[in-house]
């Protein structure tokens, strides 16, 4: 069995449902489908000390722990956009799949090559009056 399935716990909603865990006052129990199986292995075959028992298996998941998980899907997000945005000619309005697997391959992976674009703006003049 591997080791990444006591280690990782899979969050199997979407967005809304992290926001709402993010939000709530206290910490959050994920408890996987294969909780009770694991529970009672150490129940069943007295590996536990004497008179103590094993009641659940879940993964105490901090509000903060939820909010940082938010960030990074928000930072990829913004990445993927802006690699999308420099890799696509001014005379297209949607990527072509190359770009657009390119993209997502670099973000995801971050193996590749970054898109870098440099935006210029004209000099401005100010006016300085002293009194």
């Amino acid at each position: 069995m591997s080791r990444s399935i006591w280690t990782n716990a899979i969050l199997g909603g979407g967005i809304g449902e992290l926001e709402a865990l993010a939000s709530q006052d206290d910490e959050t129990r994920l408890i996987p489908s294969w909780s009770n199986f694991i529970a009672d292995r150490p129940n069943r075959y007295n590996h536990l000390a004497p008179g103590s028992r094993a009641a659940e298996v879940y993964w105490s998941l901090s509000n903060a722990s939820v909010r940082g998980l938010l960030v990074r899907v928000r930072t990829a997000l913004a990445e993927l956009v802006a690699e999308l945005i420099t890799l696509t000619p001014q005379d297209q309005e949607v990527p072509d799949k190359l770009a657009a697997d390119q993209a997502v391959y670099f973000v995801i992976t971050g193996i590749g090559t970054r898109s870098t674009t440099a935006l210029s703006t004209p000099p401005t003049a100010a006016r300085t009056s002293l009194s």
